[in-house]
């Protein structure tokens, strides 16, 4: 994460001005186990992928259709737990919105 935006290795680099909000998603995947997700608002989703891969195109539009968000960054692909990003991106975007 830097002043401009963060960069991640999947999504590239997407911009402070390119993100509306920002939240963290617990999915249950199985009866005994879980996923958290770093889901991020984009202002023009279309533009945001416009510019990924093939892979990641197809990966959103199954994502959008079993309702999540419009992007989504899996904890395990972080480096640091999801809170401590969270809280790294308030720092740098301290406008960020950050839902319940």
């Amino acid at each position: 994460m830097t002043d401009d935006g963060l960069v991640h290795r999947q999504y590239g680099r997407t911009g402070w001005d390119e993100v509306t909000h920002a939240r963290i998603q617990t999915v249950r995947t199985s009866a005994f186990s879980h996923a958290r997700f770093l889901q991020l608002g984009l202002h023009d989703a279309d533009a945001f992928y416009a510019r990924s891969s093939r892979w990641l195109r197809l990966m959103a539009k199954a994502n959008r259709r079993l309702g999540y968000g419009q992007a989504n960054l899996a904890g395990s692909t972080l480096g640091a737990p999801l809170e401590q990003v969270l809280n790294a991106m308030r720092f740098y975007r301290p406008e960020l919105v950050v839902p319940d």
